[in-house]
């Protein structure tokens, strides 16, 4: 759908980042960087969960429903490169990035603040949103909508709505707009970059 669009993935499980790597090692517009995103800069312990599309720098919550639990069963930990979407563009000379899909699995609000720069020229944030604690000490979505309002954004939609056990909300993808591109209606095409 973007044929021009250079693409720069984040793969802080060792083990999927190699298989990335090598599938797309043919392509100049891939770049996968084994390496975890948030707010600062360093290392941190990165959690290997039974069901890998769980895996977090967060611990899972311990009041999660059976089914949830058994995937988020702590596996191994390693210890993971940590950097910030605003750091890794400065340091790849990377100007304007107009698409951020995140997630992170509880982490996505503490990378949402490691991208602020980068965010000003963004026209599209796509973002798992939590509304229960399935990771100790992440932030709902209360906290990811004021901050991207704060940012310039507009919730768009709620898509990929997934429900507990009790028919409780549990998480879902939230779509956000650059407020200025939704009110005028402005179309371009996009070739550059999407993290």
């Amino acid at each position: 759908m973007l044929p021009r669009a250079e693409f720069h993935c984040f793969e802080p499980d060792p083990t999927l980042g190699q298989t990335l790597e090598s599938k797309f090692a043919a392509n100049p517009r891939v770049h996968v960087v084994q390496a975890a995103i948030g707010d600062v800069i360093g290392k941190a312990k990165f959690n290997i969960n039974v069901s890998r599309p769980t895996n977090s720098l967060l611990p899972s919550a311990e009041s999660l429903q059976p089914d949830l639990k058994r995937l988020c069963e702590l596996v191994e930990q390693v210890e993971v490169d940590v950097t910030t979407i605003d750091e890794y563009c400065r340091s790849n000379s990377i100007k304007r990035v107009d698409i951020v899909k995140l997630d992170l699995q509880g982490y996505d609000y503490l990378a949402l603040k490691g991208a602020r720069d980068t965010l000003k020229e963004a026209k599209v944030v796509l973002v798992e949103v939590l509304f229960k604690e399935i990771y100790k000490g992440c932030h709902g979505f209360p906290d990811i909508l004021n901050l991207m309002i704060s940012l310039g954004f507009k919730l768009h939609t709620l898509c990929g709505l997934h429900y507990g056990e009790a028919d409780e909300l549990l998480w879902a993808d939230a779509i956000f707009v650059k407020s200025i591109h939704a009110i005028s209606g402005e179309s371009e095409e996009v070739d550059s970059s999407v993290v």
